[in-house]
């Protein structure tokens, strides 16, 4: 009972550090997040994405052709909550939660320590890095969970029932159907736990094979998609087949610094929208303990200490991969193993984890500062702040003009979300220079970025991002 009450109380505290504020913190949802709601919102109504094709397995979108998983999955969640910023990012939040209790059972699956499951998930529960992408509709946060989930299933399988290896195979598949970091993960992971162990698979080797070929005729009609030029086209967009210099070497050096102590302990990825950037990706507290779970790893040789190292070694490889890189949303599968040294490198020094506490307590609420004070001012633009505030506007104020024309900064998906492609007013957007020149007869709406707006037109309106900073000016003409 006690046990049970401790997984559910850091259950609850991962629940509330991925819901709350979840609206206002990021302060809009950036573009990604309005192309997926809006391409469940048409396959709902229509069965088809928003470029008209039926039930696709890739969706279009900005011509990225996003993986599916997401998005039907927030289809789903609109069933229930209509069209709405919240059933974008619920389902990543809920993703979050879930991720942190299948690592528990995971850690206890490989250890049947309590004392190591339950820290793993606390860890990942108060994880920087994990809480950043479970707060937006990240579809890298859900294709974690299929991944650990996945692990979960496979081991549970050896040891309950044989059959849970179909729930194994297909968490893994849906893995890779929800973002591209999985494509390269799965494959080889999958390899490596099946050779790890399989002094167990042997013993029923006829049924492995069996629930191996249901799964692959169950995904056969997915791959074409999946290997097609559009499937692999932002793979291929974002590889370092396309960068300048040796191959070999840009490798290594995108790989080796995933694992730098800059970007994993003080600053983290630079990007707006991937971390707070005045901390790391992991808490700097956590570094002792990760030397110290990693030298009894290494002492100890067990198939713990195995599927940890690969488990960074693969995880970092979708980053090392592409142009950009440290990257953590392409390398955040290797959220994971981090906090399981940390688990490990803890209950070695039991007697170090009550002087651990406040430590910990002071660096989640310096994050929390951060994260919810300071970071949606400062990284507003990031998350493209503004732009739903200006549809609003336009929607309140499309009565009183024949046309309104909309710089096309603003994407059009942004148009579809916020009006569902039901606005009666024709929303123009071939406004690319100013000025204009005036339609006769015609009262008229101009949308510009301030840059665009000089001194002497009288503007109407200022739409303003958190920070204060005007995203567009409005006037009319």
């Amino acid at each position: 009972m006690k046990k049970s009450l401790i997984i559910f109380f850091i259950l609850l505290l991962a629940a509330f550090l991925r819901l709350y504020r979840i609206m206002e913190d990021p302060p809009a949802l950036y573009w990604d997040e309005v192309a997926i709601g809006y391409n469940a919102y048409s396959i709902n109504q229509t069965g088809k994405d928003e470029w008209g094709i039926s039930w696709p397995v890739l969706f279009r979108s900005y011509d990225d052709y996003k993986p599916p998983v997401y998005i039907y999955t927030v289809a789903l969640f609109q069933k229930f909550l209509g069209p709405t910023d919240f059933s974008v990012r619920l389902p990543s939040a809920l993703a979050g939660i879930l991720t942190v209790a299948f690592l528990y059972f995971l850690v206890y699956e490989l250890t049947k320590r309590f004392s190591v499951s339950a820290i793993s998930a606390l860890m990942l529960a108060i994880s920087m890095w994990h809480i950043q992408f479970s707060r937006a509709g990240f579809e890298a946060n859900l294709a974690l969970m299929f991944v650990v989930l996945g692990i979960w299933m496979f081991l549970l399988s050896l040891r309950v029932n044989i059959k849970l290896l179909f729930l194994s195979f297909i968490s893994f598949g849906l893995s890779t159907a929800t973002y591209h970091n999985a494509k390269i993960f799965v494959p080889v992971f999958l390899i490596i736990l099946m050779v790890l162990f399989y002094d167990k698979i042997k013993k029923n080797l006829k049924a492995v094979a069996l629930i191996g070929l249901i799964t692959f005729i169950f995904y056969l009609p997915f791959l074409p998609a999946y290997f097609s030029r559009e499937g692999q086209l932002r793979a291929t967009a974002e590889s370092i087949l396309n960068q300048k210099g040796n191959l070999l070497l840009n490798f290594q050096q995108n790989f080796l610094v995933n694992f730098s102590f800059d970007y994993l302990f003080f600053h983290g990825d630079q990007a707006g929208r991937h971390s707070v950037k005045k901390l790391g990706e992991l808490y700097v507290w956590q570094l002792p303990f990760i030397l110290i779970g990693l030298y009894d790893l290494i002492k100890h040789r067990s198939k713990l200490s195995v599927i940890i190292f690969a488990w960074l070694i693969l995880g970092a490889i979708p980053a090392a991969v592409t142009k950009v890189s440290p990257h953590a949303l392409r390398a955040l599968l290797s959220v994971v193993p981090w906090q399981i040294l940390t688990a490990v490198g803890l209950v070695k020094i039991p007697r170090l984890i009550p002087l651990t506490v406040p430590v910990v307590v002071f660096s989640l609420l310096l994050y929390l500062h951060l994260y919810h004070i300071h970071y949606p001012v400062a990284y507003a633009a990031d998350w493209q702040d503004g732009y739903a505030q200006t549809i609003s506007y336009l929607k309140s104020e499309e009565k009183n003009y024949e046309e309104i024309y909309i710089h096309d900064s603003l994407p059009e998906e942004y148009l579809k979300w916020y009006t569902l492609a039901k606005s009666e007013k024709l929303f123009r957007r071939d406004l690319l220079t100013l000025p204009i020149k005036k339609y006769p007869g015609k009262k008229s709406l101009i949308v510009a970025p301030p840059y665009m707006v000089s001194k002497d037109i009288k503007v109407i309106k200022e739409i303003k991002m958190y920070g204060g900073d005007a995203v567009y000016k409005l006037y009319e003409f």
